[in-house]
């Protein structure tokens, strides 16, 4: 990737943080194809992101804008999982 500025290091952060209260959930997968970057430079960017406390990050499910929010996702795939048996 190269050294990139900060503003421009800022900015792929300000838009995962956007993209994220947009969708209610970012995954890296999306972040990657969004960006155009490789997984761990996201990665990197989704800990900033993170440790920001504008978005929270719920395991290896992706960053959401609230903590509610990943309440919500579990609430799902646990009835979607139950419902399946």
């Amino acid at each position: 990737m190269g050294n990139i500025t900060r503003e421009k290091r800022d900015s792929f952060i300000k838009q995962i943080i956007d993209e994220t209260r947009l969708r209610g959930r970012l995954t890296v997968r999306d972040a990657c194809q969004m960006l155009g970057m490789n997984r761990d430079a996201v990665q990197r960017y989704f800990n900033i992101a993170e440790n920001s406390g504008e978005v929270y990050r719920h395991g290896n499910l992706g960053l959401f804008p609230d903590y509610r929010a990943t309440i919500k996702f579990d609430l799902q795939r646990y009835t979607s999982k139950k419902g399946a048996k």
